[in-house]
């Protein structure tokens, strides 16, 4: 925290690869404006709360962070104002350029090939590009949510139900599975396997040949997603489409989100 002209106080969560936890954000602005530190009371049209982020950050993420009421100060924000540094000073130049290279390893799934390594933070860049696109579209796709604090896929919840379950299609690397969340059925575990059977033998049905069962099954359970069918790389090449110069196709992979999507709306209208 930093108090200027002894009245404002800028409030800085500063985070890197993480993502906030516990309802930390709301604890630390009641902290402030209660007057639990050092500063005092605060009116709380004197704290300025800044979310720092370095790392790569879930768009849908960061929609929620500034629905709390905190500025969102990122890594391209914190680029453009050091780029303005004509200085030499060696620390704050190893850390520009720490940013920079942060950056365009972000951006490398624009030049992957089937072949090429896909690193954790081009699939980071990857899946920011999935849901800036998705989000235009959130009418037909359902609402989106990273999966976990670090950014490691995207899920869609698509609007339509079944009559007992409801279902996400998950993105992670070069796996889309759909998941089916058993939470609104009161069926005993047996019932639930039979519950999960049916539906994959369903989205398999209607797969168009890119949907098989999932190849590590996972028990049912009434609190946890159970994953029903899968996309894997193994099958028509998996969803990654790739061009005739065999760089990446990341518009061609998107619409493939949305087969999956189609493919899981129709079996559910044609489902029990």
């Amino acid at each position: 925290m930093v108090r200027i002209d002894h009245k404002h106080v800028l409030l800085i969560e500063d985070k890197t690869e993480t993502s906030t936890h516990d309802d930390q954000l709301a604890r630390y602005w009641e902290v402030v404006t209660e007057g639990q530190t050092g500063f005092g009371e605060v009116l709380g049209e004197d704290c300025w709360p800044i979310y720092f982020k370095t790392g790569n950050q879930s768009p849908e993420r960061r929609k929620w962070i500034e629905e709390c009421d905190f500025r969102v100060f990122d890594r391209s924000d914190c680029l453009r104002v050091l780029n303005t540094y004509q200085g030499r000073n060696a620390v704050l130049l190893d850390f520009r350029n720490h940013l920079k290279r942060w950056q365009q390893e972000t951006n490398t799934y624009n030049q992957w090939t089937r072949e090429s390594e896909k690193t954790r933070l081009g699939w980071e860049g990857l899946y920011g590009y999935i849901e800036e696109n998705l989000r235009k579209n959130a009418g037909e796709t359902g609402p989106l949510r990273d999966m976990v604090n670090e950014y490691t896929g995207v899920e869609i919840e698509p609007s339509e139900t079944s009559k007992n379950n409801s279902f996400a299609v998950w993105i992670t690397n070069e796996t889309i599975s759909v998941r089916m969340y058993g939470a609104k059925t009161r069926h005993s575990i047996k019932g639930m396997n039979r519950e999960k059977n049916y539906w994959s033998n369903a989205l398999v049905e209607h797969g168009e040949g890119l949907l098989d069962r999932p190849q590590h099954g996972l028990k049912a359970t009434a609190s946890k997603p159970m994953c029903v069918a899968e996309w894997r790389p193994g099958n028509t090449n998996g969803w990654l489409e790739y061009g005739k110069d065999e760089w990446l196709d990341a518009a061609g992979s998107l619409r493939n989100i949305y087969r999956v999507l189609k493919i899981l709306q129709k079996t559910i209208s044609q489902g029990r």
